[in-house]
């Protein structure tokens, strides 16, 4: 099967929130961290509004395709510009490992 032409031309960042250190009463610290930063394609695919306690919510569903890395998980998130993105699937196309496909949602309040 032919691949389609992709144009990877928005730089992410994907992050994992993991433990940075402890505070002084020996507890974890946890943050968001840099696990990769990639050249992406960023698909808009669907956006919705709706009311969640007293205020609208603004979501948008899109698809971030890149080359194909290791150990992307959907407890993960995309960060890109001012932006942050759930990840919802992690997905590999083929299951050639050419390419990874996340499924994202983004809130927008």
């Amino acid at each position: 099967m032919k691949k389609r032409k992709r144009v990877f031309r928005h730089q992410v960042v994907i992050e994992q929130y993991t433990e940075i250190g402890r505070n002084e009463l020996n507890q974890p610290i946890r943050d968001w961290v840099p696990f990769a930063t990639v050249w992406a394609e960023i698909d808009p695919l669907r956006g919705r509004e709706y009311w969640a306690s007293r205020q609208v919510v603004n979501e948008q569903i899109v698809r971030i395709s890149f080359r194909h890395i290791k150990g992307i998980k959907p407890d993960m998130r995309v960060r890109w510009g001012d932006r942050v993105f759930e990840i919802e699937s992690v997905m590999n196309p083929m299951e050639q490992n050419y390419e990874i496909q996340l499924m994202c949602k983004e809130k927008v309040n």
